[in-house]
């Protein structure tokens, strides 16, 4: 990316679109203490929509059954549980409701307790009014020859 600069971004003033984090609604500390109990590891951040839970965990779930308690406690179809470390160097895109695509950035560091982190990106912040965070992971490493 051509002139691009680390930014710290407040991703909670940003609307988010497409996208599988920030789209649900909180739940409570009490619900939080309940699902730490489920997945047994720390929760930083946790939301929940109307087919979807996504959490954002100090340590890797890869447990099937955690997984089917999750759905089937709170009646959902996809369970999202990722650490804070995944969410590393993932692409994201900025736009502004003038432009749909204003530019991409790559998401360097993201604290889930504040919604605050660093973005890779040559996007003028103050024109943008959404975010969305991609699936894909971005390997910033200078390739060898």
């Amino acid at each position: 990316m051509k002139n691009a600069e680390v930014k710290w971004i407040d991703f909670s003033n940003l609307s988010t679109a497409y996208s599988f984090l920030s789209t649900g609604s909180g739940v409570t500390e009490n619900e939080k203490e309940n699902i730490e109990k489920i997945v047994k590891t720390s929760v930083y951040h946790r939301e929940i929509s109307f087919d979807s839970i996504v959490l954002i965990v100090d340590q890797k779930v890869n447990d099937e059954n955690i997984i089917n308690t999750l759905k089937e406690k709170y009646s959902v179809r996809e369970v999202i549980i990722i650490t804070k470390e995944q969410l590393s160097n993932i692409l994201v895109s900025f736009g502004s409701h003038e432009r749909m695509f204003l530019g991409l950035g790559i998401l360097i560091h993201f604290d889930p307790t504040s919604f605050k982190g660093k973005v890779l990106t040559n996007v003028n912040l103050d024109e943008t009014d959404f975010i969305q965070f991609g699936y894909i992971r971005i390997d910033r490493k200078p390739l060898k020859k």
